[in-house]
């Protein structure tokens, strides 16, 4: 899928993190001051969640998730491309 790196969660749940790289990070304003990255997150904290757009710290992306391929993204949370083949 053209503009988008896949994250995993590394807690072993069933959450994949899709970013969308067509846009560069920019800053967060909350607590954090670091970057923040446009993308399709969970909305619940449950296995294969519905899906939302969302922004996402850099921070949090890189201490709670994986980069994987794809095709494991896929399998991983298979609602996240039900939202992503869906939208525009």
């Amino acid at each position: 899928m053209k503009d988008f790196r896949f994250y995993a969660a590394r807690s072993g749940k069933r959450d994949v993190i899709a970013v969308y790289t067509a846009t560069p990070p920019y800053p967060d304003r909350g607590a954090d001051g670091g970057l923040l990255v446009e993308g399709a997150t969970a909305v619940f904290d449950a296995d294969n969640s519905p899906v939302c757009w969302s922004g996402v710290s850099m921070t949090y992306l890189r201490e709670n998730y994986k980069r994987v391929s794809e095709a494991k993204a896929r399998e991983i949370h298979p609602q996240l491309f039900a939202y992503l083949d869906y939208a525009p």
